[in-house]
Order: C-alpha cells, then sequence, then structure tokens
C-alpha cells in the first residue's frame, strides 16, 4: 500500500490527460491479461513448430533426394544395357556407326540425358547428343588420326543428324578434342562398377554439365574404353525448380568442395562457388556459413529469418553431393504462431468487449472535456469562431453544462471585442497584466473622414433609414482601414477617427494610410452605386491625414478607459479634414504625411495656411492618388499648379494667376483650387498683400486665423 501510495504522489506530479489515463488503465489491465495467457501459449507454439519443421524439413530432404535419384538414376541403367550388350555380342565396338545408332537409342528414351558417348582408348569419340531447343538428334565420329609431319595428332569430327529415320551427314571439320583429357575420363577411368564426375563445361557448347561413367573392359579384363552418359545442369536446376518447397523456400544441389550444380532459382549460378554468388543470393551464402560455423553434421539450423536442412545425397557412387533447402521461417512457422494468436485473442474477446465499451465511454467524456478546454483556451487568445455555438453533443450532464457556458462565454467576449480593438486585446492577453492608464509618444499617422452634407441627409431621411446607411458606410470603411494595419480608434456621428502603427508597429504607416484614403474613396463610390438602385442618397467624404509625434495609450479614468491618441498632431488631422470644405478638395494631407508616405503618390502642394493652435505656416497637400494610376494630363496640372503656387509666393501673382488657369484647365473640371488661387492672385494685383506677407494664408474663422 506504501509502494502504491509512493507512486501516485511521484506521478501527481505531472498532469496528465483524461483520455490517455484512462484508456492507459484499461488498456495496461487488456495487456497484462493477454501477456499472462499469450507468453505460455507463444513458447509453447514455438517449441511445437520447431518439431514439426524438423520432421518435415527431414521429409523434404528425403522426398528431393528420391527424385533427384529417379533423375539421376537412369545414367546407371543405360551404361550398363551398353555394356552388357558389347558382352553378348549384340554391340560391335569396332563398328562406330552402330554404337552411334544405339547411342540415339538409348538417347531417345531418355529426356534427361544430353549425350551417350563410347571414348575408345586410342581416343576415338563416338557420341549420339541433343541441342537446346532442336527436336532433332545429332550424332559425332572423332578420330584421331596419326600424328602429322608436325608431330601433333589430327582430329577429324564427322557431324551427322539423325532425320527421317536416316542419318544425314552435316559436316566434317579438323577438331583438336581428345576425349582423354576431359574430366568425366580423368575421374572414370579405372573405377570399377562406374562413377560420377565433378561439373564440368559442356564440350562445343559451354554448358555447365556432369557425366555418369562406365568402363568397357573385353574378356580379359583389358580397357576398350568408357561409356558416357551427360546431363546438363540446367536441366536438374528446372527439373528441381519443379518441387515446391513452402510458398518461397529454395532447393540447392552443392558439391561438398561448395560448387554449386543445380538450384530451384535457375542454372545461372552452376558451376559456380558459393563465395562468388554472394552478390547474386546472399541468402546462400549466408546459409553456407552457417553451415561451416555449425559443422557439416548439423542438418537442422536456423539463422535470421530463414530455416536450413542440408543432407547428403545417397547411392550415387562417388558423387559427393548435398541438398540444402531454405525456407523463410513464416512459411511454416507464422501459420502456427497466427492459431496460436487467435487461441489467446478468442480467450480474451469477452474481456476486450467490456474493455472497449469503457474505453468508448471514456474516449467521448475526454474528448468533449478537450474540445471544452480547447474552446476556452482559444476564447483565452480571443480566437473566437462562431461554427461551433450551441454544440451539445454528448449525453454527459456536467460536460453538457460546460458546453453552453462556453457558448454564453463566446456570445459575450464577440460583443466585446466590437467595443475594443483586438490587437488591443491581444496585446493585454500577451502582457498578462492588467489594463492601467498611461500612454507612451510615438511617431504616428492619424486620419480623419467626414460625410459631406451629413447633416441636411440626417435631417431629411428617418432615423431607421439613417442608421442603416451609417452601418453600411462604417462597415465598408472599416474593412478598408483594417485591410490597411489601421485602428479604428472612434466613430463620432458620421466621422471617423483611426490612426497607425499603434499598438502594433507598423513602419509604413503614413504610406498605408494614404492607401486607406483612396481605397475609401473608391469603396464609397460602388457602394453609392448600389444604394442608387435603393433610392438611397449619392454620398462623399472628406479625409485629413497628418503625420507626426502623438501620446498613444490608455486614456480616461481607472474605471473607465480607452486606448486612443492624443495631442497636437491629432488635432491637425481633424483641421485638415475640415479644410476639404473650404478647397473643395477630398483628401489633404500635412508636408510630414507626404514625406514619409514615399514616392508611390502624387501630391499637389495646394497652399500655405495658419492653422489655430500652431506655431509657424503649414503647407498642405492634396492626395490626387498613385502615380500610376493618375493620366498625363492630371500630372502636367499639377506641375503648372506647383509653378503657379511658386510664383504667388514670390508676389509675381499675374503669372501666377495664369499658371493657376493653366492648371485648371489641365484638370478639365471644377477644381476649386484653381479658381481660388487664381482669384487670390489677381485680388493681390489690384489690392497689394500687407507688408512682410510670406504667402501664408489666414482664414477668419474658428480654425484659422
Amino acid at each position: 500500500m506504501r509502494l502504491w501510495n509512493v507512486l501516485l504522489k511521484k506521478l501527481g506530479k505531472q498532469l496528465w490527460p483524461l483520455r490517455p489515463t484512462l484508456v492507459t488503465s484499461v488498456m495496461l489491465i487488456i495487456i497484462f491479461t493477454m501477456l499472462s495467457l499469450g507468453i505460455p501459449s507463444y513458447f509453447s507454439g514455438k517449441n511445437t513448430s520447431e518439431k514439426l519443421w524438423n520432421k518435415l524439413a527431414s521429409q523434404i530432404a528425403a522426398s528431393t533426394s528420391e527424385v533427384t535419384l529417379r533423375f539421376l538414376g537412369t545414367a546407371k541403367p543405360a551404361t550398363q544395357l551398353l555394356h552388357e550388350s558389347v558382352l553378348r555380342g549384340d554391340l560391335d565396338l569396332k563398328n562406330r556407326l552402330q554404337i552411334r545408332d544405339f547411342a540415339a537409342d538409348i538417347l531417345r528414351s531418355y529426356d534427361n540425358f544430353t549425350w551417350v558417348a563410347f571414348a575408345s582408348v586410342n581416343g576415338d569419340y563416338t557420341a549420339a547428343y541433343r541441342l537446346p531447343q532442336d527436336p532433332l538428334i545429332h550424332g559425332t565420329l572423332i578420330t584421331i588420326k596419326d600424328y602429322s609431319n608436325t608431330g601433333v595428332p589430327q582430329t577429324i569430327n564427322e557431324e551427322s543428324i539423325w532425320e527421317n529415320y536416316t542419318w544425314t551427314k552435316s559436316n566434317t571439320f579438323v577438331d583438336d578434342y581428345d576425349p582423354r583429357k576431359r574430366p568425366f575420363w580423368k575421374e572414370g577411368v579405372f573405377k570399377i562398377g562406374g562413377s560420377w564426375s565433378s561439373p564440368f563445361t559442356d564440350w562445343g557448347l559451354s554448358r555447365p554439365s556432369f557425366a555418369y561413367t562406365l568402363m568397357q573392359n573385353d574378356e580379359k579384363g583389358i580397357l576398350q574404353g568408357l561409356w558416357e552418359v551427360e546431363f546438363r545442369t540446367d536441366y536438374l536446376s528446372a527439373f528441381l525448380s519443379t518441387i515446391k518447397v513452402g510458398e518461397s523456400g529454395e532447393l540447392w544441389i552443392i558439391s561438398q568442395e561448395g560448387i554449386i550444380v543445380a538450384s530451384s532459382k535457375g542454372s545461372r549460378f552452376s558451376l559456380k562457388p558459393v563465395h562468388e554468388a554472394q552478390k547474386e543470393n546472399p541468402l546462400l551464402f549466408r546459409a553456407w556459413q552457417e553451415l561451416q560455423l555449425q559443422g557439416e553434421r548439423q542438418t537442422s539450423f536456423s539463422f535470421e529469418d530463414y530455416l536450413a536442412y542440408i543432407e547428403d545425397i545417397p547411392n550415387l557412387s562417388n558423387l559427393n553431393w548435398k541438398i540444402l533447402t531454405l525456407v523463410p521461417k513464416s512459411d511454416f512457422l507464422a501459420p502456427i504462431e497466427r492459431l496460436s494468436w487467435i487461441l489467446i485473442l478468442g480467450g480474451l474477446t469477452l474481456c476486450i468487449l467490456f474493455s472497449l465499451l469503457g474505453v468508448r465511454f471514456f474516449g467521448h467524456i475526454s474528448e468533449q472535456l478537450k474540445a471544452v478546454a480547447s474552446e476556452l483556451k482559444e476564447l483565452g487568445q480571443l480566437n473566437i469562431s462562431a461554427e461551433n455555438f450551441g454544440r451539445k453533443s454528448t449525453f454527459v450532464k456536467e460536460v453538457h453544462m460546460m458546453h453552453d457556458a462556453t457558448d454564453r462565454l463566446k456570445v459575450g467576449l464577440t460583443s466585446f471585442v466590437k467595443y475594443v480593438p483586438l490587437d488591443i486585446i491581444h496585446n493585454l492577453i500577451r502582457s498578462g497584466k492588467q489594463a492601467a492608464l498611461g500612454g507612451r509618444k510615438n511617431e504616428m499617422t492619424v486620419m480623419f473622414s467626414d460625410l459631406t452634407n451629413f447633416t441636411e441627409l440626417a435631417e431629411q431621411l428617418p432615423p431607421v433609414r439613417l442608421l442603416e446607411i451609417l452601418s453600411d458606410y462604417f462597415t465598408v470603411m472599416g474593412l478598408a482601414i483594417q485591410e490597411h494595419h489601421g485602428q479604428i480608434d472612434k466613430f463620432i456621428g458620421d466621422s471617423i477617427m483611426a490612426f497607425w502603427n499603434a499598438p502594433e508597429e507598423w513602419t509604413a504607416h503614413a504610406k498605408s494610410a494614404c492607401e486607406t484614403a483612396l481605397m475609401m474613396q473608391v469603396r464609397l463610390k460602388e457602394l453609392s452605386q448600389r444604394w442608387s438602385i435603393s433610392n438611397r442618397p449619392f454620398l462623399s467624404q472628406r479625409i485629413g491625414i497628418h503625420t507626426g509625434s502623438m501620446m498613444v495609450g490608455n486614456i480616461g479614468s481607472p474605471e473607465r478607459m480607452q486606448y486612443t491618441v492624443i495631442g497636437d498632431a491629432v488635432d491637425l488631422g481633424s483641421c485638415l479634414e475640415g479644410l476639404n470644405k473650404f478647397y473643395g478638395t477630398e483628401i489633404l494631407v500635412s508636408e510630414d504625411t507626404v514625406k514619409a508616405a514615399g514616392t508611390e503618390f502624387l501630391f499637389r502642394p495646394l497652399d500655405f495656411v495658419h492653422i489655430k493652435g500652431q506655431t509657424g505656416t503649414l503647407l498642405i497637400y492634396e492626395l490626387i492618388g498613385k502615380i500610376e494610376s493618375v493620366t498625363p494630363e492630371v500630372r502636367q496640372a499639377v506641375e503648372h499648379y506647383k509653378q503657379g503656387l511658386r510664383l504667388y509666393r514670390g508676389h509675381e501673382f499675374m503669372d501666377a494667376a495664369q499658371k493657376f488657369e493653366e492648371a485648371l484647365e489641365g484638370f478639365k473640371a471644377h477644381d476649386i483650387p484653381s479658381l481660388l488661387m487664381s482669384q487670390r492672385s489677381k485680388d493681390y494685383v489690384l489690392h497689394a498683400p500687407p507688408a512682410g506677407w510670406d504667402g501664408t494664408f489666414y482664414r477668419e474663422d474658428n480654425k484659422i486665423i
């Protein structure tokens, strides 16, 4: 009990997920039960499988030996028949044509023979043989003549073909063949009772072969020659390939010296030492190595994933060949192992069924709790998705209540983020601190926009329709601001206040503000076109933009605060928006904004003004658009206006008026700034400005003095 308490205490130091904990507990019980029953059954089955393999492998080897003996065993009676035919006088060794006929008869009787021949002690060689892919039987008479003047024996080879029950001479040529130099002669001569040769390369055809030979003596026991029956190893390989050993077993016939004689894998391995076949068949090489390590007396052994069995081919005179059987363990052990597992699983079926019900139940609870935890985590980061609202697919009451509480929290937070910019809330969450009063100085860009003649419109429309128009307007304009990394500060009546470069840093704040202003004008026109279908009024707006140092942060009281910007720079942005009404423009920006926005935009320097509450003179600009979208005529008109403004400030009023009028023609519209500055220049021609005048314009109203 103390050990269990210590274990629980250690595990309690780490948090464990519910589902894995419950599922793991159930599975540990199942695994323990399976092991208790399965391990003894497995080893018992494995032991039985090995015994069965040894018995089966012995039967395979015996069967293969028996079939191989039948394949090779015809050589001995065939040569004995020829031997006895000579002794009875039925066959005359001096009649070579008769020998050829007898050899052909034997060859026709046994399809597994490739050559049947008689080699005399003087080197004459008489044979019948068959060629691959050729149904006809061929004959050859090789005669070694006397030595020529050169001292070299001369061999005459007369070839013939058995066709239409007669021999037809096909070719005669001089050769150097001497059967007494061949392996079958060297190994078979003077061996009583017949013998097998080592594998050798077939004469003429250069194919791997081996031969059975039997001496032919006369009545006095004097050697007259050897009878020879040849087999091609590819015939034996083809024969071995017909013997099925398991699903993918292999049969190999290997000599005592490690030379491959035949294989169920094909004749390409014949006459190769085992070590030379390593690349083509590494499995055979590893089996042969294992056999050398365990000793050649070992008949059954295993290595890696294979079972092996080796046995000598008996009753073949001096032929020291071995039959090696290689079988994947899976061919024999897998079915038995599978049966063992079936028995184990059958005994555990009832236990598993009960366990599965528990796993299913625990899994359901775990998945539901995990879903709630995931939703709460997303809510903690204000990643709110409406697609899972109202999900209550559970039969557990407590989990159902948690889903309902989470949905209510989602609704509340979804509404909350509509009052407070999401980026501001994200910053608070990342900081892990409560919101507090305070701020910081920052270089920022502020923008004010206002609908033209909205007061008169509000007096004409019902409140409900007016709210619909404002809702559509604020939605479209708000999206434009957010798409360009801006923050909506507040909606004031029909006005919008927005700023850039806070709370997240955005270095291209002036450029983004200008792009936003141009996009707002485009989208307001599109919105007005849609409104015209439902007989809603066509609206226009005025925008003012300024870039400068502002105080940004939480402004208000400890109980109620707002993340906003304040300062003279903010007021200046508002004043620029108001100046649009005087100059008849849509977008006015300050010189600081022009400098910070970059070279992508076309700005028109409009006038030098004095703003109430500001020191010095302010050069205000009109944002025409992006340079690539402005026509050459408009760019030329802006250039005329710049020249006129420079002349105007230099007291050259007549020339200035001329340039302003040229600018008016270039704009091809009722351009109020050009008209205004042209008229002002003409007025100064008639009535000169006061002494010390520097071109600054003062208005007699509450904004410009």
